[in-house]
This record gives structure tokens, sequence and C-alpha cells, in this order.
């Protein structure tokens, strides 16, 4: 028995493959229609008029789209650029850091070593050689030694700050090219939305001039009934279709169901 997963992309398929059944069905009624108009005396002028009002609306659509695949490459260009331009700011905050975490680290060796030679003099002046000038001696290095470490910790705990940061600004930085993108993307899907509907609209602008104009034309309307009683009936056997192939995905999935149950 198949599964839910494999019935379901079978009825996606089955639709599919319906509704291109349908589309091939109308293009070739389209067709016959056209060369049964054009077979019409009188009507060249009305069906090239016609032709004429779809290619402009075609040209339209087809600038419109065309400018809104341009301003979207341009504003994903504008954000990369952004992206690369932070990316190049973060690297550069950290040089700045590392840069100055090294100097207070460096100071701060300068100094403990600064203090331990003031400290063997001071200990020379007023401790004679003895065991008593050697253990003051070493003291003072122990106290040079621990202000080292601590700088040395100050060190690696600000290279590493330094690095968090870097990552956080990276992280912030693609971040906002994706929404950038983002945003870009809807205003360019608005837009094809809105070049789709002004073309289909102007197809059903010129497709109602065609009927008003043909009216005129003698046998233009029994070739215009004959179209849409052929229409009626193809659509009619799509839904049938359709409707069929929704009861028979329902069926599979009650016995699905009841076999799981």
């Amino acid at each position: 028995m198949a599964t839910l997963q494999e019935l379901t992309l079978k009825m996606s398929q089955d639709l599919t493959a319906n509704q291109r059944e349908r589309d091939g069905q109308l293009e070739r009624l389209e067709r016959d229609r056209l060369a049964a108009l054009h077979a019409l005396p009188g009507s060249a002028p009305v069906l090239q008029q016609h032709a004429r009002a779809k290619a402009d609306a075609d040209a339209a659509r087809t600038e419109s789209l065309a400018a809104t695949d341009a301003d979207l490459q341009a504003a994903e260009r504008k954000a990369s650029s952004t992206r690369e331009a932070e990316l190049r700011k973060a690297d550069a905050r950290m040089r700045e850091a590392d840069a100055a975490t090294q100097k207070t680290r460096d100071e701060a060796v300068e100094k403990a070593n600064a203090e331990l030679k003031a400290d063997f003099d001071r200990i020379d002046r007023t401790i004679p050689l003895g065991a008593a000038n050697m253990f003051a001696r070493q003291e003072a290095q122990r106290k040079r030694d621990e202000a080292v470490d601590a700088a040395d910790r100050a060190f690696l705990k600000g290279s590493q700050d330094n690095k968090n940061q870097q990552q956080d600004d990276l992280r912030d930085a693609l971040a906002g090219e994706v929404a950038d993108s983002r945003v870009a993307r809807d205003e360019a899907n608005a837009a094809r939305a809105r070049a789709e509907g002004i073309f289909e609209r102007a197809l059903k602008t010129a497709d109602t001039k065609l009927r008003l104009d043909l009216d005129a034309v003698p046998g233009a309307s029994d070739v215009q009934a004959d179209f849409d009683a052929r229409k009626a009936r193809i659509n009619d056997e799509s839904h049938r279709r359709e409707e069929a192939l929704f009861a028979e995905f329902s069926d599979a999935k009650k016995k699905i169901g009841t076999a799981n149950a």
C-alpha cells in the first residue's frame, strides 16, 4: 500500500497533468477560433487591432519585469557591498582593539620591569648582600612575575573579547545583508504581481473590445458562440477529472487510516 507521502506526490502530479491537458486544449481551441475569425470577410482590421493591443500589453509587461529584475539585482549588489563594507570595518575595529590590547599589555610589562629594577636598586642600597638581600630580591621578582602574568591574562582575555566582538559584527553584517535582500525580493515580487495584474487587465480589455468590434462582422457571433460552448466543455471536463482525482485521493487516505488503526 502506498504511503501518504507517495499518494500526495501522485495527487500533485495528476493535478498538474490535468491542468496541462486543459491548457493545451484551450490553446488549440484559441488557434481554431482565430483561424475561423480570420476566414470571415471584414475581420482582418479588427483582429489586427486586437493582436497589436496584446503585443503592446506583452511588451509593457516584459519591460516592467526587466526593470524589476534590474532593480532587484541592483538592490542585492548594494546589500552585498554594504555587507562587505561592514566586514572591512569590523576587521579594522578588531585590529585597532588588538593593537590597544597589546599596547596595554606591553605597558604593564614595562611598568613591572621598571618597578623590579627600582626595587633591586633600593634593596641593594638598603640591605647588605646576604640571605636577607636574596630573599628581598626574590620577593621583588615574584611581584614582577605576578604583574606580568596578570598582564598576560588580561591580554588573552582582551584578545578573545576582540575576536568575539568581530564575530558578532560579522553575524550582524550577514544578517543585515539577508534582511536587505529579503526586502528587495519582496518588493520585486510585489512589482511582478502588479505587472502581471496590469497585463491581465489589458488582455481582458482587448478581448472585450474584440468581442464588441466583432459584433459588426457577419458570422463572428456564430464563431464566438461555438468557441464559448467548446471552452465550457473543456473546463467542465477538466473540473470533473479534478473532482475524480480528489475523490480517489480521499478514498486512498481513508484506506491508509484504516490500515494503521
